[in-house]
């Protein structure tokens, strides 16, 4: 879903560097930009919508680590001195 997001801002960018250099209908462009924003701002209420099934992938219990505080592998043993 926030790829879907992120491709349809990607899209609003090209299209206003597109308008810049080739002559368009200023109304063709304006719905067309107009069109593409109302998709993204539907994609963003989709998202934010589904954003607590997030949750169903790291399922709280007690003792487990929160979301975002796991320990990495690579923390987790102690740092040794290379000389």
């Amino acid at each position: 879903m926030m790829g879907n997001i992120q491709d349809s801002a990607v899209l609003l960018a090209a299209l206003d560097r597109f308008l810049l250099k080739q002559p368009v209908s200023p109304e063709s462009a304006r719905l067309f930009r107009a069109q593409l924003l109302r998709r993204r701002r539907r994609l963003i209420r989709r998202y934010l919508a589904a954003a607590d099934q997030l949750l169903a992938f790291w399922p709280l219990s007690q003792g487990s680590p929160s979301p975002g505080r796991a320990r990495s592998p690579l923390r987790a043993a102690p740092l040794r001195n290379p000389l």
